[in-house]
């Protein structure tokens, strides 16, 4: 792993810097769709993956990675239990957030 204070070169930042133009048409998209599905990811373990649908036309997509860090300040993850996938399915876990077009899902 690369470390940038250790090399003395500044680390990198994702700066996204959007003019005021590009900003007032995004803040009028609206989301049209919300749909996750359970996927396996390079483990073969279970993980959520969210397709995200913007005013019909646009499509995001992302998968939710499951990482074994224990850290003070990871997330926890939401497992079903029982038999499918040994307790490591995520179906319980696709909508525990606010629901799909409701407030604080506008673009």
């Amino acid at each position: 792993m690369h470390n940038s204070l250790a090399s003395g070169r500044p680390a990198r930042t994702n700066t996204l810097t959007m003019s005021q133009p590009e900003l007032k048409v995004l803040s009028k998209l609206q989301i049209s769709a919300i749909r996750a599905r359970e996927v396996l990811d390079c483990r073969g373990l279970p993980t959520v993956q969210v397709d995200v649908v913007v005013d019909d036309t646009f499509l995001g997509r992302a998968d939710v990675p499951a990482g074994r860090s224990r850290g003070r300040h990871e997330p926890v993850e939401l497992r079903d239990g029982g038999r499918r996938f040994g307790g490591y399915g995520v179906r319980a876990g696709w909508w525990t957030g606010p629901p799909p077009g409701g407030p604080g899902n506008r673009g």
